[in-house]
C-alpha cells in the first residue's frame, strides 16, 4: 500500500479478515449477517480465506462462501493431498478460479466491480 493510499483511508472504518482455511466459515456467516441488514463497510483487508470472503462482500454474494466451502470440502480438487500430488499446492487453485467461479457457483464479477467498496489482498512473509 502506498502512502497515498493510506492518506485515502485515513479515518475510515475498515474490515480485517482473517485467513485460516476453514476458519474462514464463522468469518462468512458474520459478513453475510451484515449483507443482510445492509451494513456496508468502505474498506475491506483480507488475507488467504479472508481476502476470499472480501471479494464476496464486495460483490453482495450472501451465502457464497459457505455454499462453496460446504459443497467442496471433501473434494479432492478443491484442496488436499491430491490437489497437492497434481498441482504441488495443497488447494486446487484451477478448480477454485476456473471451474468453481465460472461454472458451478459462479462469481459477480459486475457487482464486484462497480461497488464502491474498496478490497485489498494482503500478505506477509
Amino acid at each position: 500500500m502506498t502512502a497515498e493510499d493510506k492518506a485515502k483511508n485515513a479515518g475510515k472504518v475498515a474490515l480485517v479478515l482473517e485467513g485460516g482455511s476453514f476458519r474462514g466459515q464463522f468469518t462468512a456467516g458474520a459478513l453475510d449477517v451484515l449483507m443482510e441488514a445492509g451494513v456496508e463497510i468502505p474498506a475491506v483487508y483480507g488475507v488467504s480465506a479472508g481476502a476470499l470472503n472480501g471479494v464476496n462482500y464486495k460483490s453482495h454474494q450472501i451465502g457464497r462462501a459457505n455454499r462453496i466451502n460446504l459443497a467442496f470440502c471433501n473434494d479432492s480438487r478443491f484442496m488436499g493431498a491430491a490437489s497437492f500430488a497434481s498441482t504441488g499446492s495443497i488447494v486446487g487453485y484451477d478448480f477454485i478460479f476456473n471451474d468453481v467461479q465460472d461454472r458451478l457457483d459462479p462469481f459477480d464479477n459486475e457487482t464486484f466491480d462497480a461497488s464502491p467498496i474498496e478490497m485489498y489482498a494482503v500478505a506477509t512473509d
